[in-house]
């Protein structure tokens, strides 16, 4: 209820995004193993930290320990598939 205000009168009505020129989606409409298994990876590392991605970050600020294990672990994780990805 908060944020409402806020989306209606600063970010609905954007016709461009803050940070570039337009919105852009991904033409890429296949669905192959990469994606179905880091889709994998992801819902099986939420669903066993119990801990949201993007609220991990707001966790830190109370001294959750879980938070910061959970963000190492997600960080090596994006390095991990970062050079996977490469090689």
């Amino acid at each position: 209820m908060v944020f409402i205000p806020g989306y209606q009168f600063l970010i609905k009505k954007r016709t461009a995004p803050i940070s570039g020129e337009k919105f852009s989606l991904s033409v890429n409409k296949h669905i192959d193993s990469k994606l179905l298994t880091g889709a994998g990876f992801f819902g099986l590392g939420w669903g066993l930290a119990g801990i949201c991605p993007g609220p991990v970050v707001s966790s830190l600020g109370v001294g959750n320990g879980q938070a910061w294990l959970f963000l190492v672990a997600m960080l090596l994780g994006m390095l991990a598939a970062n050079k996977a990805q490469k090689a």
